[in-house]
């Protein structure tokens, strides 16, 4: 799902493989106008080996990109082999970050922080004001054949993910069954 630069051997984050990942990058940048001296909070769930966090990360310097995956065996491939950041787990971000999205004190420069963990627990954690909410939120997760997963194919469980105060924008793969 990452570009290698044949002259480095090197991930190139700056192109996407993936016309899925470069219709959800499109959207992310498209709609979205931060206010002046405000930074966007970007939810990420189905990272993935890290093509579309790393994009978003170079293309919205402005950001705080927390790009969440399940699957660590996954992001363990992802930092191997494509260049992303070592992971934090969730619970580990949740009692580290004093109510902040982490994203600030962990994020290199235009990279994600990528998370270890489920979805649902990402947005629970939202919701119960553990992390800070989202003004974008990618959700690209597939489990069994189906994308989005149970459990996050309610759309209600996105709603408290938001800030309440202004407007927020949720991208989502409902490509449903992969059988």
């Amino acid at each position: 799902e990452c570009q290698i630069n044949p002259n480095t051997g090197n991930p190139d984050h700056k192109k996407l493989s993936m016309p899925i990942h470069s219709a959800m990058a499109i959207l992310s940048t498209s709609f979205i106008k931060p206010e002046k001296n405000t930074k966007l909070n970007i939810g990420i769930i189905g990272a993935g080996t890290g093509a579309l966090p790393m994009f978003l990360g170079r293309a919205l310097p402005f950001s705080n990109i927390v790009a969440v995956e399940k699957d660590s065996e996954i992001l363990r491939v992802g930092s191997d082999y494509f260049g992303l950041p070592n992971s934090v787990e969730l619970v580990d971000m949740i009692s580290s970050t004093n109510n902040t999205s982490g994203a600030e004190c962990k994020r290199k420069k235009n990279k994600a922080v990528f998370v270890a963990g489920g979805g649902e627990d990402f947005l629970d954690a939202i919701s119960n004001g553990d992390l800070q909410k989202c003004d974008v939120i990618v959700s690209d997760a597939f489990a069994d054949g189906h994308a989005p997963p149970k459990g996050l194919d309610n759309f209600k469980a996105y709603k408290n993910a938001f800030h309440d105060d202004r407007d927020g924008c949720l991208i989502g793969n409902l490509l449903g069954s992969t059988d």
